[in-house]
């Protein structure tokens, strides 16, 4: 999108013209010289104050600001009315992308709590799984004791059925 010439600030289509000789972009609220229906039904000829002025030998120099209009209040309005809605615009902009970001954070969020809560739950499933091992190695061992003092005890036995 081109700027407009006087002001600076992005002219759309519907509420701007081109002048044919240095092609700047203007709104038509920032060309208080002619009238704005006058200035729609020449589109094709029209040419922006500052080339009214040049003779057709200086050739078309592009020009950001228009130094040939006054400062008016009109304008001035004009301008700032311009202004606050682009500044509103990227508000508007900056509002949404930051509740974007809001709600990845949140779901972000949500799901560090949920990882949270199930590693805590592994936690206690692997201290009560600990607890049974310990148990069940404390089992075995006493069971391998019963077992080994049981086959002691037959070996004793038999050595003293052999020996009578």
């Amino acid at each position: 999108m081109a700027l407009c010439g006087v002001c600076g600030i992005v002219c759309s289509n519907a509420s701007s013209i081109k002048c044919t000789a240095c092609e700047n972009s203007f709104h038509l609220h920032c060309v208080k010289t002619e009238s704005e229906e006058k200035i729609k039904r020449n589109t094709k000829d029209w040419k922006c104050a500052l080339c009214k002025g040049k003779s057709s030998t200086l050739g078309s120099v592009k020009s950001n600001v228009s130094t040939s209009d006054p400062l008016t209040k009109d304008f001035l309005i004009n301008v700032m009315e311009s202004f606050k809605k682009e500044v509103f615009s990227e508000i508007a902009v900056f509002k949404n992308e930051v509740t974007e970001l809001s709600t990845s954070v949140q779901f972000v969020s949500n799901m560090l709590d949920a990882s949270n809560i199930l590693m805590e739950e592994i936690k206690k499933k692997l201290t009560e799984v600990q607890t049974e091992n310990q148990a069940l190695k404390a089992n075995l061992t006493n069971s391998f004791s019963k077992f080994f003092a049981h086959i002691h005890y037959m070996v004793i036995l038999k050595m003293i059925l052999l020996l009578n």
